[in-house]
Formats: C-alpha cells, sequence, structure tokens
C-alpha cells in the first residue's frame, strides 16, 4: 500500500471539519485560511484518488464503461473553476505570514529572537579590524553600544 489515499481523505476531511467548527465559532472572516487550505486541498485529494483508481482499472479506466474518467475531468475542473491553487496558496502564505507578525509584535519572547536575529555576530568588530587609525579607546564602549541597539529593538 504505497499509496495512501484513504489517509489523504481523512486528512482532508479532517481539515474540513475543523474549517466549519472555525466558521461557527469565529465566522468566516476568521477561518479564512482554513478555507483556503480546503479549496486547495480537497480537488487535489480527489484528482489524486480518482487517479489512482484510474490506474487500477487500467486501460478501462480512462474508457466510457467506468464513470472515472468522468470524474477525473469535473474534479481537474473544480481546481480550476474556483480559482487556481495558486491564488489560494498566495493567500494562506499572506495570511499566514501576518499571523507572524502579529504574533512576533505582541509575543515578547519572539521580539528577542527577532532583536537577536538582528545581531549578527559575523559583521560585528569588523569595523576595528579593518581600521588602523582609530584608537583602542573608541572600541571599548563597542559592546556597550551594541548592547543598547538590542534593547531599543524590543
Amino acid at each position: 500500500v504505497r499509496d495512501c489515499s484513504r489517509l489523504q481523505i481523512e486528512q482532508t476531511r479532517l481539515l474540513v471539519l475543523s474549517t466549519a467548527a472555525a466558521m461557527d465559532r469565529h465566522g468566516s472572516k476568521a477561518a479564512r485560511q482554513l478555507i483556503a487550505m480546503c479549496k486547495v486541498a480537497a480537488p487535489r485529494m480527489g484528482c489524486h484518488v480518482a487517479d489512482v483508481a484510474m490506474q487500477v482499472f487500467g486501460g478501462a479506466g480512462v474508457s466510457q464503461d467506468t464513470p472515472l474518467a468522468h470524474a477525473y475531468a469535473s474534479l481537474r475542473t473544480l481546481r480550476i473553476a474556483d480559482g487556481p491553487d495558486e491564488v489560494h496558496l498566495l493567500q494562506i502564505g499572506r495570511l499566514e505570514l501576518s499571523r507572524l507578525r502579529r504574533t512576533r509584535d505582541t509575543d515578547p519572547l519572539a521580539r528577542v529572537q527577532s532583536a537577536c536575529d538582528a545581531f549578527d555576530p559575523a559583521t560585528y568588530g569588523s569595523e576595528r579590524r579593518h581600521s588602523e587609525d582609530v584608537s583602542t579607546d573608541a572600541h571599548a564602549s563597542e559592546p556597550r553600544q551594541a548592547k543598547r541597539e538590542v534593547r531599543s529593538k524590543l
């Protein structure tokens, strides 16, 4: 059982149920990201399952003797009818980035992480190594200045 169609069906079913629950609790605007995920996952899963079924039936799977060819064509059309997957994936990405920005702005630990990410130890002090005409007293305050800069970003 190399191809886990049942697994994909169950994953998509749970995603749809989760989306419906979120829409009931918080409204459709709050569930936009989950709705976009469903619009991508359900048609992809349907096409995959129909494709596997056509493989199982062999030549009969693509003939008019079984409804598989019609089902696959309908499912493929559904992937485009509600908007291309790329549009929904773009919306998912935008919503995820905005959620992360909000979290970073409100979460103190994320703010500290952001400030630490801004500090690059590889380039810290490189001015000192490359300039010989500056006195050593000026460099004594560099670590304190760097700490102040990191604190000001918090």
